[in-house]
């Protein structure tokens, strides 16, 4: 609760503030127009904001659904791994760094993993079992469809279910597992131009990719260093660590071999689990060769999560079983202990400067103490901008860069200028003998905001400046 009222808010959650501050039609035209993703969590956030509309209530939101998937986790541990204490994979999510930055995000993330907890539950006890099935295949319908109308790869783990009823050869479920998707299929129907589109602005933005051995070689250490920093982060060790894919490869030889050991005791929920990682990991390589990397960053893998928890508790146990009898259960604290170590001093570490990237809130603070009336300041970018005018920066009015935000299409197609317009504005800044220069980190990646740094580089003086978490303030005057 301390880190939900300190923290600032960041460009994301910028953006669903912005969604969400109006009425409930600007919310999904938002979230569709310009957030290009579903407007289910949209719908939500809107109806939950006209209780309060501040940031700390909106925040509030995310953390009452993590408490809600936290409740669940118990309920998953005893079907997916009866012969493990369901506590131990709570205090595993529960203090996981990744957990913890989805509750703290005013974005759709905890709600992805309230939906993809509930398909797990519920398709355990309709498909993999005979335990109400009827019932909760309706209720895994239902969530399916809200699922794929709040994050589209949750789409994932339902091809990923319907191939495990598929190796497991269970036709009865799989035909009823069929009608579900079918039925699901005709209720996406009315999204599914809205869909195409979205998906040809992704398409326009990759490179030209050749599927290559090397591109799918690369495609594997990258997911399996995320996928392993899901289960436990080692910022302790190093910030750049995680970059060392051959440690995971080493990691992950060593468990095939004792998947390999342990084969008997795998059950066919068991093997359940591994199927679904397996299902999950095939889909997102393929993701990333056919759309490329940006369509698979650290935040995108949130519906991996559970799986790799219920991967991460399997092979505690499958480890656990590797010595006598009375010795398994203090073999199975001792691993789930040394992740919690690690994962806390992960959380400490990530959390340290008390602000996420952007540190909106203390740089608009120092520019309200620092900044006269008459001094301009100019913002890059537009979306750094957006989250920094939630906080009160005084009477100056702020410029964002390279323009005013469109809210009408995909903020990503709005950081760069043509070759012309770029000189435009600099012509417009050059008329300025004072000015306040706010840039994110990363300035240097955007083509325009480099140019627009060097610009300033070469014709202004630096008269004050202070560093923020990812973010620079500058006070500029003219040569």
């Amino acid at each position: 609760m301390p880190l939900t009222f300190h923290l600032n808010i960041w460009i994301d959650e910028s953006f669903s503030l912005h969604a969400t501050d109006s009425n409930l039609a600007t919310a999904i035209h938002e979230a569709i127009s310009f957030g290009a993703r579903p407007p289910a969590y949209f719908i939500l956030l809107f109806l939950w904001r006209q209780l309060h509309s501040s940031i700390f209530f909106a925040r509030l939101l995310s953390i009452l659904l993590g408490v809600i998937v936290i409740a669940l986790i118990p309920q998953l541990s005893k079907q997916y791994l009866p012969k493990l204490n369901p506590y131990w994979l709570t205090l595993l999510a529960a203090f996981n760094p990744y957990f913890i930055w989805a509750v703290l995000e005013i974005r759709e993330y905890p709600l992805i993993l309230l939906w993809s907890a509930l398909l797990l539950v519920t398709f355990f006890k309709g498909y993999l079992t005979d335990h109400q099935p009827r019932l909760n295949q309706i209720v895994y319908g239902f969530v399916a469809i809200l699922s794929l109308y709040t994050y589209y790869y949750l789409a994932f783990i339902l091809v990923s279910h319907g191939l495990i009823l598929l190796l497991q050869r269970k036709w009865r479920k799989v035909r009823a597992f069929a009608l579900c998707m079918f039925i699901n299929a005709l209720l996406f129907i009315p999204y599914l131009a809205i869909l195409k589109s979205q998906l040809s602005v992704a398409e326009s933005r990759k490179s030209s990719l050749e599927i290559t051995f090397s591109s799918l070689l690369d495609s594997v250490k990258y997911l399996t260093r995320m996928g392993v920093s899901l289960a436990f982060r080692k910022e302790i060790i190093s910030q750049d660590y995680a970059n060392h894919w051959l440690s995971y490869l080493i990691i992950g030889i060593g468990l095939i071999a004792i998947l390999i050991l342990k084969r008997h005791l795998l059950t066919p929920i068991s093997w359940s689990i591994i199927l679904l990682n397996l299902g999950l990991f095939g889909i997102f390589i393929a993701v990333i060769n056919l759309l490329g990397k940006h369509t698979v960053l650290p935040r995108h893998l949130i519906l991996l999560f559970l799986p790799i928890l219920l991967m991460t508790g399997l092979l505690i146990y499958l480890i656990s079983q590797s010595v006598k009898t009375n010795q398994r259960q203090y073999l199975a604290l001792a691993l789930v202990s040394l992740i919690l170590v690690l994962n806390l001093t992960s959380t400490y570490i990530i959390y340290q400067p008390m602000a996420k990237e952007g540190d909106q809130k203390r740089v608009s603070h120092y520019l309200k103490q620092n900044a006269q009336p008459s001094e301009e300041i100019f913002v890059f970018s537009n979306c750094y901008n957006l989250a920094l005018s939630y906080y009160d920066h005084g009477s100056n009015k702020l410029h964002p860069l390279p323009a005013e935000l469109d809210f009408s299409r995909p903020s990503l197609e709005q950081q760069t200028l043509s070759p012309e317009e770029t000189q435009k504005l600099l012509n417009n800044l050059s008329q300025y003998q004072s000015i306040w220069w706010v840039k994110a980190d990363f300035c240097d990646l955007n083509l325009t905001c480099s140019q627009i740094d060097d610009f300033l580089t070469q014709n202004y003086v630096l008269k004050q400046q202070q560093d923020f978490y990812k973010a620079d303030v500058s006070l500029l005057e003219k040569n």
